[in-house]
C-alpha cells in the first residue's frame, strides 16, 4: 500500500513529459481504486486478528494433547482422564467461538464503514 500511494505523484510527474492521460490520469485513478479497496477490506476483515485467534487456540489445543498423551497433570488420574479431556476441549471450542465472533466486524460496523467510504 505504501508503494503504491508513493507511486501516484512520481506517475503524475513523469505524465508531464510522457504518456499523459495514461501515467497522469488512468494509472493513478486505478493505483488509488485497488489501495482504497485493500484498505477497506483490511479494515473489515482484519486477517491478522483472526489468525491470531486460530493459532492460539491451535497451539492450546495442541498443548492439551499433549499433557493427555503424556499422562500429566490434570489426566493422570486414569478414572477421570477421557471425560476431563473431552470436557477441557469442548470448553475450548466454545472459548474459540466465542473470540472469533469478536473478531468479526458486526453489522452495524460493516455499514459504518461503507457509509463514512460513500
Amino acid at each position: 500500500m505504501t508503494i503504491g500511494t508513493a507511486s501516484i505523484p512520481v506517475l503524475i510527474l513523469v505524465s508531464t513529459q510522457h504518456f499523459s492521460f495514461w501515467l497522469g490520469k488512468f494509472a493513478p485513478v486505478c493505483i488509488a481504486a485497488a489501495l482504497f479497496v485493500a484498505a477497506s477490506y483490511a479494515q473489515i476483515e482484519r486477517p491478522h486478528d483472526r489468525w491470531n485467534v486460530y493459532r492460539r487456540y491451535q497451539r492450546t489445543f495442541e498443548a492439551e494433547r499433549l499433557r493427555y498423551q503424556g499422562s500429566a497433570p490434570p489426566y493422570d488420574d486414569p478414572e477421570t482422564r477421557e471425560t476431563g479431556f473431552a470436557s477441557r476441549i469442548a470448553e475450548l471450542t466454545i472459548a474459540l467461538h466465542e473470540d472469533w465472533a469478536r473478531v468479526l466486524p458486526s453489522a452495524d460496523e460493516v455499514a459504518g464503514i461503507a457509509h463514512r467510504r460513500a
